[in-house]
C-alpha cells in the first residue's frame, strides 16, 4: 500500500483468461461481395457472414473467375471453423452507391452501408398517410380558421407539382400559418396534413428490412435520418486501414469508408447535412425520378463501384498489418493472393461434375530404386521479387510470378500476379515482426498448378524471412505451406460444377475445430478435408517426403478416405519444436498466455504476492495445456517449470516496475526444452527471448 488505509489481502487466485486465450479464431484477408471494407470484424458463423458480407462473388469481366475468399470461408465452416475475423479488401476507387434526399435531392445523403456495387438498386420505401387535405386559393400564409396548426408536418403541392413539405409556423405578425424558409409554389395550392410516423421498408441485394414508427420530425427520437445514421462513437477496430500510397485517398472512398460501423439497418447510412432543419423541397425540376410522390417517399441507390481489377498489393500489407495486430486471430489466411493467377472454371454448369474422385497412382515394387529427388530450377530463388514505390513486384522468378506460367491478368482481375511470393513474405514478416503477430499461424497457398521443386524453394524463401525478421532468436513456425491446391463442389452448384480452390481455408477448418477438440497442441495430420473431392497435383511417395523434410505441408488422396492433410510441418527447417505447427501454435499460446498474465496483473503492488499471483496464473494454463497433451511427462514436474521470486526479482527490478518470469516447458513434440522470458513493467508486458536450455535440465 502506498496511501494510508486498510488493505484486504486474499489467497492468490489465477486470472481468468478463458476469454482472452482462444486459440480457434481465424482471419481472413480477402475479397467480398460487400460488408465493412478495410476494417477487421469478426462473425461467427456461416449465417452472420452471409447477413453481414454477402454470398460468393464473380469477376466482372472475366468470365468463369470468382473471387477465392467467400469459397474458402465456405470450407472453413464446412470443416468445423467457428468465429473469425474477416477483413475485406478495396481498391482507391472503389465507392459506395448513393441516393439524395427523395424529397429534396440534397440536404440529407442516404448511401449504402459499405462500398461496391452490391448496393445498387436498394430501394428505401417510406409510404405517407395524409391526414386533412385543404385547397387555398389566395397562397399561405393560411387562415387559422383552415384547421391547421403551428408544427403540423404538411405538404403544400401547387402548380406544375412543385411541392413543399415541412413543418408549420406561426407568421409575422399573427397573420396565420406559414412555411418558413421554403420556395413555396405558386397557388392554388393543396395543403396536406401528414402523419409523421411511418414505416420505412428497405429492399435489394437479396434482403429486406421493415422500420416500423419512424417519424420525419427532426425533435423525434426514431427521426428516420438520425436513426439509420452510424451509431457512435466508433471502437479503434472502425477505423479504416487505408495504405499510405493511396493517400491522399478519394473523396469517393473516404465518403463511402465514413458511412460505415454500426447502425440500425444492414443496408443504407444515412447522413445527415443539417440535422434539425426541415422544410424538404421538391421541384420536379431538380427531385430525383420516384421522389416525393402522392403516396411515399421513394430512394433508390446507384452509383456503387466495386474495381476488383484495382486491388492491389498495399490493400493486402494493410491487411496483414490490422490481423497482425488484431487480439482475436491464431490463425491467418490469405487466399485471395491467388486470384490473379487462378485456373478459369466453365461458365455453364455441366449435367454431372467434371471430375471424379480417383486414388492415387499405385506405389513403386518394393525392390525398385527411389524415384530421384526433383531438380532445381537455376534462377534466382523463390519470393525475391520486391515491391516497387506502387507496391507491385519488382522481380520474377519461381516465387514471384510463379510456376504456374500465368499470363497478364483478364480484364477485372487484379494485377498483383507477379507480387504473390513477396506478399507471402511480407504476411510472414508482418507476423514476425510484432508482438502480437509472433502469437499466429500463417497458412499459405501455393500458386496454382506450382511444381514441388518451386514448392520447396518458396517454403526456403520463407524460411529466409523469418530468419531476417528476428535474427538469432526463434520467432516461431509462423507459417506452414500447404501443396497442392483442392477440388471442391462449386457451392454455387454443388451438383453440377466443381471448382479448383487454395486449400487454405479448409485447412483453416480443420484446425479450428482440432484446436477447440484438443487444445493448441492437437496434431490435425491425417485429417480428413470435409468438401473435398480431388486434388489438382497427385503426388508420388518420393515427391511427398522430399516436401515433408524441407518444410511443406501435403495434401494427397487416399483411397476410402478422400482428401487427407498428410503432414504438419511449417517452413522453418533447423531442428526445433516449431519445426511442427502444434510446436508452433504452443509457443504462440505460451506467449499469448504470459501477455495476458501480465495485462491482468500490472499496475498491481510490485511485491511477493504478485509474484505469487503470476506463478498461480502460469501454471493454470500450463496445467491446462499438460492435460492436452503438449508437454512431454506425466507429471508437471517433468513437464514444465515455473519461477518468478526474488532471485529473477531483485530489488533494482522491483524499483523499475519489472517483473520477470522464467517459464521451462518440455514439448511433446519434439522433445525439446524452451526458455521464456517476460518481462512486466509499469507500461507494457514484454516477451524478452525464447532461449533454448540445451544444458538445462534433461528429458
Amino acid at each position: 500500500m502506498r496511501a494510508p488505509g486498510i488493505e484486504f489481502v486474499g489467497p492468490a487466485r489465477a486470472p481468468d483468461l478463458s476469454l482472452a486465450l482462444r486459440a480457434d479464431i481465424a482471419g481472413f484477408a480477402g475479397i467480398f461481395e460487400r460488408g465493412p471494407a478495410l476494417v477487421p470484424v469478426r462473425v461467427e458463423d456461416w449465417g452472420e457472414y452471409r447477413a453481414m458480407y454477402g454470398g460468393f462473388v464473380p469477376i466482372p469481366g472475366a468470365p468463369g473467375r470468382q473471387a477465392l475468399s467467400p469459397l474458402a470461408l465456405h470450407g472453413f465452416f464446412q470443416n468445423g471453423g467457428g468465429p473469425c475475423v474477416l477483413f475485406r479488401l478495396a481498391s482507391p476507387r472503389m465507392r459506395a452507391a448513393t441516393a439524395a434526399h427523395p424529397a429534396t435531392g440534397r440536404r440529407i445523403d442516404l448511401g449504402a452501408s459499405s462500398p461496391g456495387a452490391w448496393a445498387n438498386g436498394v430501394t428505401l420505401r417510406a409510404p405517407l398517410a395524409v391526414r386533412r387535405r385543404a385547397r387555398v386559393l389566395g397562397g399561405l400564409p393560411l387562415p387559422p380558421s383552415s384547421g391547421f396548426q403551428a408544427g403540423d408536418l404538411v405538404r403544400i403541392t401547387g402548380v406544375g407539382g412543385r411541392a413543399a413539405m415541412g413543418l408549420l409556423a406561426e407568421a409575422p405578425y399573427g397573420r396565420g400559418l406559414t412555411l418558413p424558409d421554403a420556395r413555396l409554389p405558386r397557388p392554388p395550392l393543396l395543403v396536406e396534413r401528414l402523419d409523421p410516423l411511418v414505416d420505412v421498408t428497405i429492399e435489394g441485394a437479396g434482403a429486406r428490412e421493415r422500420f416500423r414508427n419512424l417519424s420525419l420530425l427532426p425533435s423525434h427520437p426514431r427521426y428516420l435520418w438520425r436513426f439509420l445514421a452510424v451509431r457512435r462513437p466508433l471502437s479503434f477496430w472502425w477505423t479504416p486501414a487505408v495504405p499510405p500510397t493511396w493517400r491522399p485517398v478519394a473523396p469517393a472512398l473516404a465518403r463511402a469508408l465514413a458511412f460505415q460501423g454500426p447502425a440500425a439497418s444492414a443496408l443504407v447510412r444515412s447522413e445527415l447535412a443539417a440535422p434539425d432543419e426541415l422544410p424538404f423541397v421538391e421541384d420536379p425540376a431538380e427531385a430525383p425520378p420516384g421522389g416525393a410522390g402522392r403516396d411515399e417517399l421513394v430512394a433508390e441507390l446507384s452509383g456503387g463501384l466495386d474495381d476488383l481489377g484495382g486491388v492491389d498489393a498495399p490493400a493486402f500489407l494493410a491487411a496483414f498489418e490490422a490481423l497482425a495486430l488484431h487480439p482475436a486471430p491464431s490463425i491467418v489466411c490469405a487466399p485471395e493472393l491467388m486470384l490473379p493467377l487462378a485456373p478459369d472454371e466453365p461458365a455453364c454448369p455441366d449435367d454431372r461434375p467434371d471430375v471424379r474422385l480417383e486414388p492415387e497412382p499405385p506405389p513403386p515394387p518394393p525392390c525398385a530404386p527411389p524415384p530421384a529427388p526433383p531438380r532445381r530450377r537455376p534462377g534466382p530463388a523463390a519470393g525475391q521479387g520486391a515491391f516497387d514505390a506502387g507496391g507491385n513486384a519488382g522481380g520474377a522468378g519461381p516465387g514471384g510470378s510463379g510456376s504456374s506460367g500465368a499470363s497478364a491478368p483478364a480484364s477485372g482481375l487484379p494485377g498483383y500476379g507477379a507480387a504473390v511470393g513477396a506478399l507471402q513474405r511480407a504476411l510472414v514478416a508482418a507476423l514476425a515482426g510484432t508482438a502480437d503477430g509472433r502469437e499466429r499461424i500463417a497458412l499459405l497457398d501455393p500458386e496454382p498448378g506450382m511444381a514441388v521443386f518451386d514448392a520447396i524453394d518458396r517454403a526456403e524463401a520463407l524460411e529466409r524471412t523469418l530468419l531476417e525478421a528476428e535474427p538469432g532468436a526463434r520467432t516461431g513456425g509462423l507459417g506452414t505451406l500447404l501443396y497442392p491446391w483442392i477440388r471442391i463442389l462449386d457451392p454455387r452448384a454443388p451438383g453440377q460444377r466443381s471448382a479448383l480452390v487454395p486449400p487454405s481455408g479448409h485447412v483453416a477448418g480443420l484446425l479450428a475445430r482440432r484446436t477447440r477438440q484438443g487444445g493448441p497442441a492437437a496434431r490435425f495430420a491425417d485429417e480428413r478435408l470435409e468438401g473435398a473431392i480431388a486434388v489438382q497435383r497427385p503426388l508420388l511417395e518420393g515427391h511427398r517426403a522430399d516436401l515433408n523434410d524441407l518444410g511443406v505441408t501435403a495434401i494427397r488422396v487416399i483411397a476410402g478416405r478422400g482428401v487427407v492433410v498428410f503432414g504438419e510441418r511449417t517452413v522453418r527447417r533447423s531442428p526445433g519444436p516449431d519445426r511442427y505447427v502444434p510446436g508452433a501454435r504452443v509457443l504462440a499460446y505460451l506467449r499469448r498466455v504470459l501477455r495476458v498474465v501480465g495485462e491482468q496483473l500490472a499496475f498491481e503492488p510490485n511485491d511477493e504476492l504478485l509474484q505469487a499471483r503470476a506463478r498461480v496464473a502460469i501454471h493454470a494454463a500450463l496445467r491446462e495445456l499438460l492435460a492436452q497433451g503438449a508437454f512431454a511427462g506425466a507429471t508437471p514436474a517433468e513437464a514444465y517449470a515455473v519461477r518468478c521470486d526474488a532471485a529473477l526479482n531483485p530489488p533494482a527490478s522491483v524499483a523499475a516496475g519489472r517483473l520477470i518470469a522464467e517459464v521451462d516447458v518440455a514439448l511433446a513434440v519434439p522433445l525439446e526444452f524452451l526458455t521464456i522470458r517476460i518481462a512486466l513493467s509499469r507500461d507494457a508486458t514484454e516477451i524478452l527471448d525464447d532461449v533454448g536450455a540445451p544444458g538445462g535440465r534433461d528429458a
